[in-house]
Formats: C-alpha cells, structure tokens, sequence
C-alpha cells in the first residue's frame, strides 16, 4: 500500500468541487458573453493546460517502466504468453460487444432518419459550425485514407525507434518496445536482476510522482470544466439531440451493464466496489478526456482500492490505454451509422459488418488524447464512401460525448485488469 500525504475522500470532495465551481463559473461565462468573465476564464485555462502537462510528463515514462517491470518479473515465456493471450483476448471481445450496443441503439432509436442535414445545418450557430468545419478539414489531413493505410501507419507506429516514441508520445510503440525489453530481461534469469530491481524501483518512483502531481487535481480540473462549459451550449447540442442521446445511452449501457455482468460472472466482483474504487480516476477521466492522461490514476486506483496485484495492473493498463477503447468503438460505429441514416444510405448486412469491423480496427488504432477517435473515424467514413464533409455535424458535440467515452475506455482498462488478476488467482479481496 502506498503511502498517501491526504485523505482520499478530501481528495474526491476536492476534485467533485473544482467540477461543480468550473461548471457554473463556465455557465455563467456563456450568459454573460464576451468580456470580462469569459476573458476571466480563458486566462485560468493556463491552470488546467499545467495539469495536463504535469500528468503527460509522468505518462510516458510511467508506462516504460511500469511494463518492462511487469512483463520482467514474470515466471517466464509461457506466463508473458498465456497473460498476453488471456488480455488481448478480453479487450477484442468488449470492443467487438462496445460496437454491437452502439449499433443496436442506432438502428433502434434511428436518430439520422427523416432528418435533412441542410436544416440541422442551419440550426447550429454559425460559429460553431465553422469551428467544426475547419478541424475536419485538419482531421481529414491526418487521417489515413483507407483501412490497408491504416493498418500500415499502426506498424509503422509499433516498430518505431523507441526514443522516436518515448519524445513523440506513442504509446503503442512504447509500449510494445517494453514488452519486448521486458521479456529479454526476463530470459537474462539471474544476470538480469540488477535490471529488473531497477526498473521496478523507477516504477515505484513514479508512482510517487503521480501521488504528488494528482493533487493539482482541483484547480487544474476547475479550469478545464469552466471553459468547456463555457464553449458548449445548449444551442449546440439541441439540433442533434436525438444523436446525442442514442450514444450517450449506449456508452451509459456499456458502462453499467455490460461491465458489471463481466465482474459478477468472470471476476465474482461486486460493481458497487468497483465503481467505488474508480470514482478518482473516472473523475480524471470526465474532467480530461484523455485515457492516457488519466492512467496514472487508473493505476493507482486499480491497485490501491481494487486490489489488483501489480503484475497484472502493470501488464494491462498501460497496454489497454493504447489498445482497448471501448467507448471510442461504439461512438465510431453509432455515428458512421447516424450520418448514413441522414443521407438515407440504407446499411444492408453486408455494410453493417464492414461498419462492426472497421470501428473495431479503427480503435484500436485511436491514440489515447482528446478526440483521437475522430482521426480514426476517417477510415470507416472511406470504406462505407460517406463524404467527409458531413463529419462537421459529429464534430459539433463531439467534444462532451468524448469524456464520456473516456470514461468507458478507462473502465474497460481496469475491469480487464481486475479479470486478469482474478484468473492469475493474483486479486486481493480484502484490500
């Protein structure tokens, strides 16, 4: 157990705190329109981009070291194997049940149908709408052109030069690197000793680090809530309404059912716990919108209140952060699906399973930051050969639907740990 410098129900008031005074100081910044207030507002955001850096500082390295240690503390290759294989297998199978939710709700609720996208169009405020316009634009230059490119800039992702990734922050290049390097010290047997005690005590500083960089939290959280709330109003969303809530419910379906029959049946994890021990991270993550941001916490979290051992917490998380975005996958296939009921481009079977597949490939692909699963969304839009012009009505909400789906990406993270400790026989019940 770590030590902690403050209680953590005062961390959590204080946290709850920033979010409900950043929310109404947000609020009040839209009513009273430009001047003094949203001047106010937009000068305190330096708070909340400090946050952020302080968390991204941590990340890379944390995930470095915090695999490496992991996979070279192991028993050895048939242990790195069966952990691989029993992880990847149980972030495959939620995405692939994330999408079909996603894809229930919105050909049930239907919210694209009967809908003319010139009207909704003409109901967005203009300058919201040109916002939008311009980061598709930059989006559609990013993003890869169709799934063989895709899958081409993911390897070339996994086999970069690490240092290239360690200063680029890709995380699935670090992370695949530590795997690798992890598992050659772990072959070292005793003359790798010396590397695995130090790669487990830098992991341990860096947890200490976190201890100390979450205690921004308030402030930092206070900041981000206040402009967010403060750039989104309810002009925005209310056009697309019925879109919103069919994912919002489906993210909210995932979330609360799916999540909790797997740790009833698989793991024999009460819910109520495991949403318990979460609420700091979940925090993180509503506030950030960002999985990797907020691993970290999910770290600390997972093992201090959930009993995960930290083999397992190690293994996984840094891993799922990359790799397993559950709620960037049903959001994918939701509004691929929306835009297409929009432009009454009736799915047959066929074209629903290119949309089941691609958004389960795509997030795989998205990067752990803000809207990443935007970028991602290029490749499903080309391979159902939707005009990406038409992604400007997602992108218009996009921003509150995304800490959400962090939300559900994170949970997913840490529910896949708690599986894997519990089948390793590894899990602390008591803790």
């Amino acid at each position: 157990m770590r030590v902690k410098l403050f209680s953590e129900k005062t961390l959590t008031a204080a946290i709850i705190g920033g979010i409900v005074l950043g929310a109404a100081l947000g609020l009040a910044a839209q009513q009273a329109g430009p001047g003094g207030l949203q001047n106010f507002v937009n000068n305190i955001s330096i708070l909340g981009d400090v946050f952020l850096a302080a968390l991204k500082m941590v990340v890379v390295p944390l995930v470095l070291f915090s695999v490496t240690a992991g996979v070279a503390n192991l028993g050895g290759g048939n242990e790195v194997g069966r952990r691989l294989f029993k992880t990847l297998g149980f972030f495959l199978i939620t995405s692939f049940l994330a999408v079909l939710v996603g894809m229930v709700y919105t050909n049930v609720i239907a919210p694209g149908r009967g809908k003319d996208t010139s009207a909704i169009m003409a109901q967005i405020p203009a300058a919201a709408m040109e916002s939008a316009r311009n980061q598709q634009g930059k989006i559609a230059l990013e993003a890869p052109e169709d799934l063989q490119s895709f899958i081409r800039v993911q390897v070339g992702n996994l086999l970069m030069n690490p240092f290239k990734s360690l200063a680029e922050m890709n995380l699935i290049g670090v992370v695949f690197f530590s795997l690798v390097l992890g598992f050659a010290i772990m072959l070292c047997g005793e003359r790798g000793e010396a590397a695995r005690r130090f790669f487990s005590a830098m992991n341990e500083a860096l947890m200490k680090m976190v201890g100390g960089v979450i205690w921004l939290a308030p402030l930092g959280i206070f900041a981000l809530t206040s402009k967010l709330l403060m750039n989104l109003g309810p002009d925005v969303i209310r056009p697309l309404s019925l879109y919103f809530l069919t994912v919002v419910l489906g993210l909210g379906t995932h979330l609360f059912v799916v999540y909790p029959l797997i740790l009833l049946t698989l793991c024999k994890f009460s819910p109520l716990r495991f949403f318990n021990g979460m609420k700091e991270a979940i925090l993180f993550a509503i506030s950030t919108s960002s999985s990797s941001a907020t691993l970290p916490v999910t770290m600390r979290c997972v093992e201090d209140n959930l009993g995960v051992d930290a083999k397992s917490a190690n293994f996984v998380l840094p891993m799922g952060s990359t790799v397993n975005m559950d709620g960037t996958a049903l959001y994918e296939a939701a509004a691929v699906m929306f835009i297409a009921q929009m432009l009454g481009m009736p799915l047959d079977i066929t074209q629903q399973f290119i949309v089941f597949f691609t958004a389960t490939l795509a997030a795989i692909g998205a990067a752990g930051i803000p809207q990443a699963g935007l970028v991602t969304m290029v490749v499903v839009f080309n391979a159902l050969k939707i005009p990406l012009e038409f992604m400007a009505l997602i992108i218009v909400v996009d921003r509150p639907l995304d800490h959400m789906r962090t939300v559900v990406n994170i949970c997913g993270d840490a529910v896949g740990a708690i599986f894997l400790s519990h089948s390793e026989g590894e899990l602390n019940r008591t803790r």
